[in-house]
């Protein structure tokens, strides 16, 4: 049964499905990325091993491991385009591949519960919700650090 996701007034629909993680391909466009493509660490046309080792290096990818690994398994599922593409849960599903290669005996490390875009979007709508699911993310984790603001409340927005 297909939900939504609300996007600037309209709705996008998706569902929730288990893949295998090797149908899944890394987001080139993820803004984690960024700082990688300003240093050249990562070339304009990143592969997916590339993509993969720059996520790796995050300072909080090891706590991310470390907690996919306590809870056996990823409960937050990632936005994934209707043709496979990580639009959020890039660092999620790196950890859940690296898991699968360290544990190469467990079935439990080779799927992963997604929610997909039952549809293509525009490629702005992809930017929309990257800076959504971001923007989320960082108020969040703002909110729980400081308690002091969000980036709505900068951005004009209201809450």
């Amino acid at each position: 049964m297909p939900t939504a996701i609300p996007l600037n007034g309209t709705r996008l629909n998706i569902r929730l499905i288990e893949v295998e993680l090797s149908k899944l391909r890394l987001d080139p466009d993820n803004p984690r990325l960024h700082s990688a493509y300003l240093t050249h660490e990562l070339s304009s046309r990143p592969s997916e091993k590339q993509i993969a080792q720059v996520l790796e290096q995050l300072p909080e990818f090891q706590p991310l491991l470390d907690s996919l690994m306590r809870n056996q398994g990823c409960h937050q599922p990632p936005l994934v385009t209707e043709d496979g593409r990580v639009l959020e849960g890039n660092r999620r599903v790196t950890a859940m591949r690296k898991l699968q290669a360290e544990h190469p005996k467990s079935k439990q490390w080779e799927t992963i519960t997604i929610q997909q875009l039952v549809r293509k979007i525009s490629p702005e709508q992809e930017k929309t919700l990257r800076a959504k699911f971001h923007l989320d993310y960082v108020e969040l984790k703002v909110n729980a650090d400081t308690c002091i603001f969000s980036p709505r409340h900068i951005l004009g927005g209201t809450r």
